[in-house]
């Protein structure tokens, strides 16, 4: 089941403890308007506030996924105006370890045509990042061998025998 639309109002209509995996792109703090009514999330006047909201969306999807199930958030970075960065993924990661979650990864999203940005006075930023967050420590459900890239043909060059049972690392290694 994918639901499309304002997560406060769609997740209480799931039934507790049935959902396997949650994904979501909330908007970013301070940066889009993406309703008429202000009151969507990205819109608060502060990153707490921002991040209180963020924490109800995630409690939501707490009491909708089972015990083994897995959350993947997707957020990008904002600028507070004096130009510094706000490291709103890092916040957020803090406050929902702090909520109850485990954060079990946290990996970079290169965007390829990310938005362009008229600064210069610091790089562009072309990437977010996706929070890989569990209910707890262990006993989840992540299946490594459907995110598995196969060993390109360079690798098996350089390594040989190696890379084809998975030793591929420091040459000196056995």
């Amino acid at each position: 089941m994918i639901l499309v639309g304002d997560n406060r109002v769609t997740i209480p209509t799931i039934e507790r403890g049935s959902v396997q995996m949650v994904a979501m792109s909330p908007p970013y703090f301070g940066l889009r308007l993406y309703g008429e009514d202000g009151a969507e999330i990205g819109k608060e006047v502060t990153l707490a506030l921002y991040l209180d909201s963020l924490r109800d969306v995630m409690r939501l999807c707490w009491d909708a996924l089972r015990d083994d199930g897995t959350a993947w958030v997707n957020l990008g970075d904002s600028y507070g105006p004096d130009g510094k960065a706000l490291l709103v993924p890092l916040e957020a990661a803090r406050w929902l370890q702090a909520d109850g979650w485990t954060l079990r990864a946290m990996l970079p999203w290169p965007k390829l045509n990310g938005m362009p940005e008229s600064v210069q006075s610091r790089p562009s930023i072309s990437h977010e990042y996706v929070l890989f967050l569990t209910k707890k420590p262990s006993g989840y459900f992540y299946d490594a061998d459907a995110v598995r890239m196969g060993i390109g043909a360079s690798t098996i060059e350089r390594w040989g025998d190696r890379a084809k049972k998975g030793r591929v690392g420091n040459p000196g290694s056995a």
